[in-house]
């Protein structure tokens, strides 16, 4: 599996982030929804959990276009309409 930094799984998250999601605003702890997710998916893929690495991006950059700099982001994202707008815009560009 090619990832942004050989050997390591970059995963992404907001600053701060919230119970339940994520325990004490600290994601490496593997307490809470997308910390333990995040390390799960990890395992699976067949990384250590010392082998993930934490970012934290900016929320706007979660759903932005462009290279990111990390494999993947888990944060919660509320939906509203400019936002479903947007996605159905960029679906429909890229056919999925």
């Amino acid at each position: 599996m090619t990832t942004v930094t050989p050997g390591t799984l970059t995963v992404a998250t907001d600053s701060p982030a919230f119970p339940p999601y994520v325990v004490d605003d600290d994601p490496t702890n593997g307490k809470g929804f997308e910390s333990a997710v995040a390390y799960a998916i990890a395992d699976q893929l067949g990384f250590t959990k010392d082998e993930v690495k934490w970012i934290r991006v900016p929320f706007n950059s979660t759903f932005a276009p462009g290279p990111k700099k990390y494999d993947f982001d888990l944060n919660q994202v509320s939906m509203d309409i400019e936002r479903a707008q947007s996605l159905l815009y960029y679906n429909r560009l890229n056919r999925f």
